[in-house]
């Protein structure tokens, strides 16, 4: 039961926060202007698809991968992989089910 109770506050959470960022214009903005559109890529998992990011920054460079925090999508951390790749770093971030164009639900684990 508590955790079904916070699947679902985590659930709506998100989803206000995505909301306001699209009734604020922040995530029109962000689409806009997201210079990585390039090195998008999706990663099968299960029946699932999810869009990812990654930016490289050579060959034999280490990388780190992002797990994005709940209501956040790759768009978001793109300053980051800036900075990263300037230091010589890769990144790779993705989103989870239901987020961006990742296929799947919301914080359900359902498919």
């Amino acid at each position: 039961m508590r955790e079904a109770l916070l699947t679902l506050l985590l659930n709506v959470t998100s989803r206000l926060l995505l909301r306001s960022d699209r009734m604020n214009g922040i995530m029109e903005q962000m689409l806009n202007a997201f210079t990585f559109a390039n090195e998008r890529l999706v990663i099968p998992s299960g029946k699932r698809r999810l869009s990812a990011v990654y930016v490289s920054a050579g060959d034999e460079t280490p990388a780190v991968l992002i797990c994005h925090g709940i209501g956040e999508l790759v768009e978001y951390w793109e300053g980051c992989r800036v900075c990263w790749q300037g230091m010589g770093v890769s990144s790779l971030v993705f989103n989870y089910s239901g987020y961006g164009t990742s296929t799947g639900h919301l914080c359900t684990g359902t498919l």
